[in-house]
Parts: structure tokens; sequence; C-alpha cells
């Protein structure tokens, strides 16, 4: 590294240090610092960019790579460039610099070189190393104290009241994802920029950055923003603090899982805490009005918070006021973790306490009914005691390394009568139809994979990465390839000539069966039977609501249950057949005239995404897109939708999906992609809808090919 590139790290770590202000940066060192952009430097996706970690001595930033197709002009860029300097807060992540780099290239179009604008536009944001808020969310059960959330709902309007009152910005994509948590839980607002650049280049094309579920209805039905929509958004998170969800809440439900989890710890509950959870649920209804007017400004929210500190009210009235409020049917632990050893069979345990005077029906439910065993799965717990469920992993999931789910697992709960047996128990009881209080309870599944044993070296054998990637069956054409199946032993390496030809053996047969058998997914109705015995499979619980009635595909079935490697892997032998439903896109060979890159980096996706790499293939299918026709490929827009559902990007799995589905109207599988994102996103009617529709369209295009 030269004296001078030397001299502007040294600037940039000075920048870091609070000890000059944030400037522009040359390109040259945001690649050093962040390895040229290396996937491993990679911490984050966006629906603007990529954020990549950039190491220097005294600490490390992130760098936002934006992608190239948010077309902003210079103009543009440069104010919000002068509106993110200003912004000073401790609530607000701060900026350090910014790159503008632009370069002539020539490319390769249609047998010709051409002269291409290649523009790089980048931010640099000190880092903050404890994530975002989105894992913190959880319902008044577990994670975090209310203390803690009380504190962290201020700091978040703290700082918005310093972007809207002192620099009038308004934030336009307020959510759990883009506020970073700082030591001692300090809220942080980002991206606050990147979204007013994205909101500039999508004006011309009536295209709009939303992430629903946070965006205000008056922006997201008709593009119209103020300060009010950020107020909107504010509401939502504020909710989902509280309460865990989106949703709207019952107040009283909320306040007896806050009561259930103060009474279990034994500790005695200040009495202004349950007045601030009241207060705070009703302050966030008020922000989610539909009418803008109608919403609180952001002073008018801090004000109201100020009230809740000043709050002066006795233990005893406190007392007075909560104890109508009924105690629910206690469950241990909340969190399950499985050590998953090879031919061992593994199993956890619930404990379920009922410490009241009254009898508790429970049902244990499941996503996953082929994965797991549950014993008992539905009971009655008598006053005064305890029942243990004894869950048992039947079958050993596919991840290869630690992993946790959500909604796997489920308790539900409701008071009954005495004389109520097991036998009476069904899932009629927690319908909701009676006038009876039902608990529901989602169990976090842990998977901790024990280290495998490694496998005998014998003969080496090779396996061409790319040759064969669209064959039907893969074929052993040398003596020697080189093993690019990682995904088998979730890490590179080598197999023996023995264990090469099982894996190969095994790839044929499956592509030999049908989807049901090799999914393992059982062909049944949709319609849930009166009575459900033990051994039979439950019909799918998620997305939630009545599912079509009608045989679901495979991948329909995959998606009703959110089974994501079920998804994968139709997806994967899928190949481009949703190319075929537009005429229009151009044909391998045409493609290839079009650019070889382009070629070239969708194959490198295809084959990341084959083998599980699902943060690489994003990157390749992104560079495919950026280099290709405008009209992307249908399956590459799918396959990115579910690369970001694997990694969590629920927000771009979704603008994905609806890309695909926009750009090809007769594409199912876009519609799939929408109802798993949609789902994981809390918005289960949405996404049972698009279930529907996407099964609909199926079932139309079977009987146009029978018909043809």
């Amino acid at each position: 590294m030269g004296s001078t590139h030397k001299e502007e790290v040294g600037v940039l770590e000075e920048i870091l240090d609070g000890r000059k202000e944030p400037r522009k940066l040359s390109l040259s060192v945001l690649k050093h610092i962040t390895n040229d952009f290396s996937h491993e430097r990679i911490i984050g996706y966006g629906g603007c960019g990529e954020v990549y970690k950039g190491i220097l001595q005294n600490g490390s930033v992130a760098v936002k790579k934006i992608f190239s197709n948010l077309n902003v002009e210079d103009k543009e860029f440069d104010r919000e460039i002068q509106s993110m300097m200003q912004v000073k807060h401790p609530n607000v992540v701060r900026f350090i610099g910014y790159c503008s780099n632009t370069e002539h290239e020539l490319m390769r179009k249609e047998g010709k070189y051409i002269k291409v604008e290649v523009r790089e536009r980048l931010l640099c944001f000190e880092h903050i190393s404890n994530g975002s808020l989105r894992s913190h969310i959880t319902d008044g059960l577990r994670g975090l104290e209310w203390h803690a959330r009380y504190k962290i709902i201020k700091g978040i309007c703290e700082g918005l009241h310093h972007l809207h009152m002192e620099k009038n910005i308004i934030h336009m994509d307020l959510k759990p994802a883009n506020i970073l948590v700082h030591d001692q839980m300090v809220p942080k607002i980002a991206d606050f920029g990147l979204s007013r650049l994205a909101e500039v280049s999508r004006t011309m094309s009536n295209e709009r950055l939303l992430s629903l579920g946070y965006c205000a209805p008056e922006y997201q039905y008709h593009g119209k923003m103020s300060l009010k929509s950020d107020i909107y958004s504010l509401g939502v998170i504020m909710l989902e603090l509280v309460t865990g969800s989106k949703e709207e809440p019952d107040i009283t439900n909320v306040l007896r899982r806050w009561s259930h989890r103060w009474k279990k710890s034994g500790q005695r509950t200040p009495s202004f805490q349950r007045h601030q959870v009241s207060k705070c649920i009703g302050l966030a209804k008020r922000c989610k009005e539909v009418e803008p007017t109608r919403r609180p400004s952001i002073c008018d929210i801090l004000a109201a918070l100020g009230k809740m500190e000043d709050m002066n009210c006795s233990d005893q009235q406190v007392d007075e006021e909560v104890t109508y409020l009924e105690d629910m049917l206690g469950i241990e632990p909340l969190d399950l973790h499985f050590l998953v050893e090879p031919t061992k069979q593994i199993s956890c345990s619930v404990h379920l306490t009922n410490a009241t005077n009254d009898c508790f029906a429970f049902i244990v439910q499941t996503t996953n009914p082929k994965q797991y065993c549950i014993q008992p799965d539905r009971g009655v717990v008598p006053p005064r005691s305890e029942c243990s469920v004894a869950i048992v992993l039947s079958q050993e999931p596919t991840h290869n390394k630690r992993c946790s789910m959500e909604d796997e697992l489920s308790v539900q709960s409701t008071r009954v009568d005495e004389g109520v047996t097991a036998a009476d128990v069904s899932e009629a009881l927690f319908t909701g139809k009676e006038d009876r209080t039902v608990d529901h309870v989602s169990l976090m599944v842990g998977f901790d994979m024990s280290p495998s044993p490694p496998e005998e070296q014998t003969e080496d054998f090779t396996f061409a990465p790319l040759a064969s990637l669209y064959d039907e069956e893969p074929q052993l054409s040398a003596a020697k390839v080189s093993v690019w199946t990682s995904n088998q032993l979730g890490r590179s390496g080598r197999f023996s000539k023995k264990k090469l030809v099982s894996i190969l053996k095994s790839w044929r047969a499956r592509l030999k069966v049908s989807s049901h058998k090799k999914l393992e997914t059982p062909k049944h109705d949709c319609e849930i039977p009166e009575a459900v015995e033990h051994e039979e499979v439950a019909a799918p619980r998620c997305p939630k609501g009545p599912l079509p009635q009608r045989d679901l595909s495979p991948l329909g079935e995959a998606c009703s249950r959110m089974n994501m490697t079920a998804i994968h892997e139709i997806l994967v032998n899928r190949h481009y057949r949703d190319d075929d439903l537009d005429p229009n896109v151009p044909s391998l060979e045409e493609w290839t005239q079009q650019s070889r890159d382009m070629l070239d980096d969708r194959k490198r996706g295809d084959f990341t995404f084959r083998d599980k790499d699902f943060r690489a293939a994003i990157d390749w299918y992104t560079k495919c897109m950026d280099v290709g026709p405008k009209k992307a490929s249908p399956t590459v827009l799918v396959r990115r939708s579910c690369c970001h559902l694997m990694c969590g990007n629920l927000d771009a799995a979704l603008r994905d999906a609806m890309q695909a589905q926009r750009q090809y109207p007769d594409c199912p599988t876009s519609l799939y992609m929408q109802a798993v994102a949609l789902s994981k996103l809390g918005m289960h009617s949405q996404a049972m809808g698009m279930l529907i529709e996407a099964s609909e369209m199926e079932a139309n295009q079977k009987k146009t090919r029978k018909a043809a």
C-alpha cells in the first residue's frame, strides 16, 4: 500500500474516532478495507444494496455498496449526502463518508464492443456489531425485559425527533431491520439516506420502495409521503416491541402475558410498568391511524412518553386494576435446543405448570409433522399440577450447521370445566368461537449439529462444477473431477470413490421419483378431518387460514408448510422451466450472444444456489441482472427471492417475488414465493390469498395443457 493510500486510511480512522468530519472517500480505500468487497465481508443486504464490513486499526465501519440499477443523478446524490453529513445524534447511526466514482469500460454486446459508463456509489457508516432490532422482537413471555423495551422505544423516538424536527428528514423505511442495537441496548436509526435515494431513482418508473407491514397506507397505495408516514411505521415498531406482533393486540391478553412473566420471576414489579405497557399500546394505535392527520407528531409522542415516566400511582391502585387478570398456563422452556447426533434419538421435554385453581386444556402443534413426534400432543392439566410433554426428533433436520426455526412448534391452552378429559380436547376447542380466552405460545427450536467424523480417504474423484449444471442426470465422464458438492459435508472437501458413487446414485434416484415422494410429502386433501389419528400427518397450518379445496402441487404444499428446505430442492430441480412461460425471453444462444459475462454469472449463481451458498448466489444473480437484459429471467428472480428468505432478508425476498409477478403474470412460482415471504412477515391473511391464487393458476394452466 502506497504512502497516499496509507494517508487516506489514516484519515478514515480519524473520522471514525471523531477527530475529523465526514468527507469523500476514494474507491480504492473502500476496496482495501473490505478486501475488495469479498463475500466473506458481507454483513447484510437491503433493497438498495449490499453491506460490507470494513476493517481499520481502530475499529470497523459498514460500507453500503448501492445497487447499480438505482439510477440517481449526481445532483440528487450530493443533496442527500449533505443532509446525512449534518445528522449527529446518539440514536442515529453516524455517517462516516461517501464515494461517487464513475468510469468508462468496454463491454461486448452482440459481437461488438460498446463503451459503457460504470458508476459506483457507496456510503460509509459506523459499524454496529450487535445486529438489528429485528432479532430482539419477541412477545412478553421471553426476550428483553420491559425496562429495556421502553428504553428502546424512547431512543427511537428521540432519534426520529432529530431527523424530523431538526433536520427535516423523512426516513421512509423505518422498520426493526433498519434500527441497529448498540451497547447497553441503545437503538440507532440506520439507512435514512438510502431510502431517500431509492425513492428518487424510482420516481420515473412508478415503483416504490416498500416494507409491507411497516409502510404507511397513503404511501403504499398513493405514493404520498410526509413526516406522518414515519409515525405510522413507528407505531408498528412500538406494537412489536410491546407484544411481539404487528397485528392488532388484545390489551388484556398482552397484560396477562407480562403479568405471568413478572409473577414467575418472583420479584415485585414496579407499579408503573403495567401502566406503561397499556399506554404504549394505546399510543401505538394512535400512530397507526389510517388518516395521517389523526396521527400524533413525534413531539406529541415524546410528551406522552414523558408523562408515563412521571406517573405516581400507588402499588395498591395498580394491584386493584390487574386483579381481574387471570393467570395462564406456564410453559418451560420456551426455547428448545436439540443436539443432533447421527443414529441417536434426540428429544426435549416441555413442562406445563398450572398454578391456578382451574383446569387447563392444551394442544401442542407443529408445522413440520414429519420431523417431530409429540407425546402427548394434547391433554388437561388439573389445578396446582404439572404435565410433561416429550418432543422427539423423528427425522434429522437437513440443516448442516447451528440454526433456529420460529413457529415450528406451538402450545395452545385455555381454561375448561372440571371433568373435561384428554379425549375431549380437539382443535375446535381453541378456535375462539366459544366465549373463552385462548393463549397461543410459539416455541423457538434450535439445532446444534454435532461434528461429523471425517470421511475415509481412498481415491479422489472430480466433478466439473458447471459442465453438467443443466443436465437432468450427472455423468461421470472423467477419472478425476473436483468435488464441488460441499453441501453434502457442510464444508469444502473431497469424497472417497465409494461416497461419491452413492451420492450420484441417490441423485439419479431422486430425479426419477415423483416430487411428493422426493420431498417425503404426503398427497392429501387439504380439509382438516374431524379427528386426526396420532400417526396421521396434520394438515398444513401455516400460512393461517383455510387452504384451497384441491390437492396442492409439491411446491404449493411445501410453501403452505413453510418448508424452506423442500422449496429450495424443488426450485433446483425445476431448472429454468418457468422461463418457458414468456415467449419473449431470449433463448440460451441469444443470451450467450448478448453477454457471455451474464451467462457465466447466472451459471455461478445456479451452482451456488444448488450448493446452498445463498449469500454468494444473491451476489451472482444480482451481477447477472445488472449486465443482462432489462427484463430479468423469472427463475433468477424467484431463486434470488428464495435466497433472501434463507438469509432472513424478508423484504428483499418479497420484492423479488413481486417483480417476477409483475414481469411474468402467469408464473405461479412467484405467487408461491410471495406467500412464504408474507407469512414470515406475519401477514397471514394476505399469504393465504396468494397461496390460493397460485394454486388456482396452476390448476388452470394444467387444464389448458391437457386441452392442447
